[in-house]
């Protein structure tokens, strides 16, 4: 999350060149962010499904879950925070 935040520094320097609005900046960042991340989750839970047997999947499935909507929403906060910080 920390080298996304970092990188989106140079995204945010172009949108404001183009004038674009810093809403739908932040919504374009966290559904990139999301979407890569969810990726990562379900391929990474795969693999180690496949390599680690268990006898109950549930409560891995929970806290992935869990892992993924938390730094989806705490990227969101923080993207917004510092697109105000920098208004």
């Amino acid at each position: 999350m920390a080298v996304w935040l970092i990188s989106s520094r140079r995204r945010y320097n172009e949108a404001v060149f183009l004038q674009a609005n810093p809403a739908k900046f932040a919504f374009e960042e966290w559904r990139t962010y999301s979407i890569w991340v969810g990726l990562g989750t379900i391929i990474g839970g795969m693999a180690g499904m496949f390599i680690f047997q268990m006898t109950t999947y549930t409560y891995l499935l929970l806290t992935m879950g869990s892992i993924y909507l938390g730094s989806s929403l705490l990227f969101y906060l923080l993207i917004n925070l510092r697109l105000k910080k920098s208004e």
